[in-house]
């Protein structure tokens, strides 16, 4: 079964803790955009941090401690529901790195370009230990925990570049 037939099956047939699930790990839906979920993903989240910053002080990171919670969580049940170690479907893990990329960061448009540029890199090349979270981690712990660690790496290297400026 594919995915998008995984996921309707999932809405059809499916727990209300599956649905729920499949929501929050495919970020609404988001995870099956046909070609390069995780970067779209990536700019879902870019654009939903700049909207949760306008809202007030430290809305943004509590958001992010949510999305990693209800990430490790939703992304191990959805990978039982479709019987895979990490489906790339699941983007609830790039919402979080990408959260993570901008923490504490002021917002402007070039932070956040270099926020989303600098975590997709490390997301993609997963220098040590971010290949070894997502190697040892197991279910959801692995999917969310390597882009929480490609996060960081972005956002020491963005606060690097601005103490170098």
């Amino acid at each position: 079964m594919n995915t998008a037939k995984s996921v309707i099956f999932t809405f059809k047939n499916g727990s209300l803790k599956d649905k729920f699930a499949t929501a929050i790990s495919t970020f609404f839906g988001a995870g099956l955009f046909p070609w390069a979920p995780g970067t779209v993903g990536s700019v879902l989240a870019v654009i939903f941090w700049r909207g949760l910053y306008q809202t007030g002080k430290w809305v943004p990171e509590v958001f992010l401690l949510m999305i990693i919670i209800a990430g490790i969580w939703a992304s191990d049940i959805y990978c039982s529901i479709v019987n895979k170690d990490d489906p790339q479907e699941v983007v609830i893990d790039e919402i979080g790195g990408m959260f993570l990329s901008l923490f504490l960061i002021q917002p402007t448009f070039s932070n956040m370009i270099m926020g989303f540029l600098l975590f997709r890199l490390f997301d993609i090349l997963k220098p040590f230990p971010v290949r070894t979270i997502e190697r040892i981690g197991k279910g959801g712990f692995g999917i969310v925990g390597d882009d929480l660690m490609a996060g960081l790496y972005a956002n020491i290297s963005l606060r690097v570049i601005h103490f170098l400026k």
